[in-house]
């Protein structure tokens, strides 16, 4: 089979990558001034300002973005533990295989990674992140024909060939790390409905017909729901509407949709976040201070140079007296 290439997990992929290293970047930039004893900021655009900086600012920044990695560690954590409670919940029921779904799974090669377990619900899901195996119930695989049970595995099968279940998880990890950004919850929204609109269309190219397809899930909704929340499952719930309008109408193609909030908020982070991550910092040691003070420069050529370590004071003069008209005497040792 051929690895249906998914355009939505690309562009979430993508973008994440874009937010992750404007955090990781701010990461480096905020946490040495951590240590300073005093902080501004320092500009120049229509005249000479300069901004005194709370010195809790880096600190909060730092817990925030520190905070944003955590999550996406604990939110990848948990998905792993929730996809082995749900295998270790049905690997003791797991039973021999039936011969219709022997003979199906053979001709799809598909044998070694088929299980069956002991279930009246009708389930059939996909687990597992680098080696992905089917599991059906019982009940399912007696409630249906032997086309609509090359079906539901051929839909599962195309799950198995994309490692969506390692895509969810990697999906689901980024939403919960930037949370922060709605657009990520959108993208990983959309790769799931189109994963299963590609185990979809793969199910059909296959059987050049969307006629069992639909029977198999006719029969999947009217039986009550089975919880298979994380999991490839052909009985997704996120994308169940989708899903059926594509069926139902083929030529209409799937489009994915995202609001225009989430893409302005999207685009502010990186360019402010950009912005902040290209702003020179320099470091004085004053004469008369045992500590340091940091100061943010503006990329302005003169504004630079007076936040230049190499800058001049004297000894009584104040920080703010670094942009007034005093004549500077003495020179400030550079922060090591």
């Amino acid at each position: 089979m051929r690895k249906a290439f998914n355009a939505g997990f690309i562009t979430l992929s993508l973008t994440a990558f874009a937010t992750g290293a404007v955090v990781v970047a701010l990461l480096a930039k905020m946490f040495p001034l951590v240590t300073a004893k005093t902080i501004y900021f320092c500009q120049q655009f229509l005249s000479n300002t300069l901004f005194q900086i709370p010195r809790a600012f880096p600190n909060a920044l730092i817990l925030a973005l520190t905070i944003t990695v955590l999550l996406g560690i604990l939110s990848f954590l948990i998905q792993v533990y929730k996809t082995r409670k749900l295998w270790r919940r049905y690997a003791p029921h797991v039973i021999r295989l039936p011969k219709n779904v022997q003979k199906v799974s053979t001709n799809l090669q598909l044998k070694n990674n088929v299980h069956v377990v002991s279930d009246v619900n009708l389930f059939s899901f996909c687990v597992g992140f680098l080696f992905p195996r089917i599991v059906m119930s019982s009940g399912l695989v007696d409630s249906l024909s032997d086309k609509e049970l090359e079906a539901v595995l051929l839909h599962e099968q195309a799950h198995i060939q994309n490692f969506d279940p390692l895509k969810m998880i990697v999906g689901q990890t980024i939403a919960s790390m930037f949370f922060f950004l709605p657009i990520f919850r959108e993208l990983n929204k959309n790769m799931t409905t189109v994963n299963e609109l590609l185990a979809d269309n793969w199910t059909i190219q296959q059987q050049q017909t969307a006629t069992f397809i639909k029977g198999a899930m006719k029969k999947i909704l009217t039986a009550p729901d089975t919880d298979l929340a994380g999991v490839p499952a052909i009985s997704q719930p996120d994308s169940l509407e989708t899903r059926i309008y594509q069926l139902a109408n083929p030529a209409n193609k799937h489009r994915a949709y995202l609001s225009f909030a989430s893409i302005i908020t999207t685009v502010l982070f990186l360019v402010f976040g950009t912005l902040l991550v290209r702003t020179p910092v320099d470091a004085f040691q004053l004469e008369h201070s045992a500590e340091p003070s940091y100061f943010f420069c503006s990329g302005d050529t003169m504004c630079r140079k007076q936040c230049h370590h190499t800058a001049q004071m004297s000894p009584v003069t104040s920080p703010e007296d670094l942009f007034s008209s005093y004549t500077p005497t003495q020179e400030v040792s550079p922060y090591k």
